[in-house]
């Protein structure tokens, strides 16, 4: 495989050449500067040209073009962060491969999506999927709709709790980001039973809300000890009876990070699942994406204990 690991710890953004690639450029930088960590830019060019046998860019002006890319993100790196140790770097192959190859023990990983139309989904494929689900270090994705300017905006770290069960990594992770970020932490659970049964609690506000207090009261046990560790984060916890993925797209709306977890895979099975995948698409801030522990994937309703329905 072509292409060298970026530096332990470092911070790898991916560029093709595009204003979003160069917006990606930019929140890298500040984050490099923010967290003293040296940067390295990326472009991957193609190792054959889509274009027909008769028709073959040959790999030098591929590489040529790759190059120029680099450089120009290089500049606009040291422009934005002048501080920051920032490298380039162009290699070849397949677009997803080589970002997680390159990228696998570096801190953290950025890309900029960008809209694109059906069309275009079909010929260039989910670059942003597939590194996500593949990377083995975090993955930060910057929307179409951010923009250089949004970079300072104030808000909370948004952190979306499933279940207890390994979610130390991904809490302890979202108290570190808010806490270098000097902002507060909001944890976000939701919840929703199958339809039928979730019609019938929905439609009982009694139940509701002792649903939710229970919720919370299992939240609040996980964040304990982080709640010492990290005093100088204020912390709120929001129960909400909706769709994850709803529920997290309304929160980006006023925040500043937005952080989900996803479980570490095996083998060649790679899946994001429909939450992880709603959010990257439609998130108003910047979403980082961690890889956690696998743990077993909480349904919802397990037993009736009692006459109330309860979790194993």
């Amino acid at each position: 495989m072509s292409g060298h690991p970026a530096t332990a710890g470092s911070i790898v953004v991916g560029v093709d050449g595009s204003e979003r690639g160069l917006v990606g450029v930019r929140w890298a930088a500040r984050e490099a500067r923010r967290t003293g960590a040296p940067l390295c830019v990326v472009s991957v060019v193609p190792t054959f040209s889509p274009s027909g046998p008769l028709l073959m860019i040959p790999e030098s002006d591929l590489r040529g073009h790759g190059t120029r890319v680099v450089e120009e993100s290089v500049a606009a790196a040291r422009q934005e962060a002048p501080v920051v140790d920032v490298t380039g770097d162009v290699v070849s192959g397949h677009r997803v491969s080589e970002l997680v190859h390159v990228s696998r023990h570096a801190s953290l990983l950025v890309l900029a999506s960008r809209r694109l139309s059906l069309a275009e989904h079909v010929w260039t494929g989910a670059t942003v999927t597939g590194v996500v689900s593949r990377a083995t270090c975090p993955v930060l994705v910057v929307p179409p709709s951010w923009e250089p300017s949004s970079l300072d905006d104030t808000g909370d770290v948004v952190v979306g709790f499933k279940q207890p069960r390994h979610a130390d990594e991904l809490l302890g992770a979202a108290f570190a980001v808010a806490a270098d970020l000097g902002t507060g932490l909001r944890v976000l659970h939701t919840w929703r039973l199958d339809s039928a049964y979730d019609d019938m609690i929905a439609g009982h506000h009694e139940e509701e809300t002792e649903w939710t207090r229970e919720e919370r009261g299992v939240i609040e046990r996980q964040l304990r000890d982080l709640r010492e560790s990290y005093p100088e984060v204020p912390v709120t916890v929001e129960v909400i009876h909706d769709r994850p993925t709803r529920a997290l797209v309304d929160a980006s709306a006023r925040a500043q990070r937005l952080v989900i977890g996803k479980p570490a895979h095996g083998g060649s099975m790679h899946h994001l699942g429909r939450t992880a995948r709603g959010v990257l698409r439609g998130s108003a801030c910047p979403v980082e994406v961690l890889p956690v522990s696998r743990a077993p994937v909480y349904s919802g309703l397990d037993v009736e204990r009692r006459g109330h329905l309860v979790r194993d």
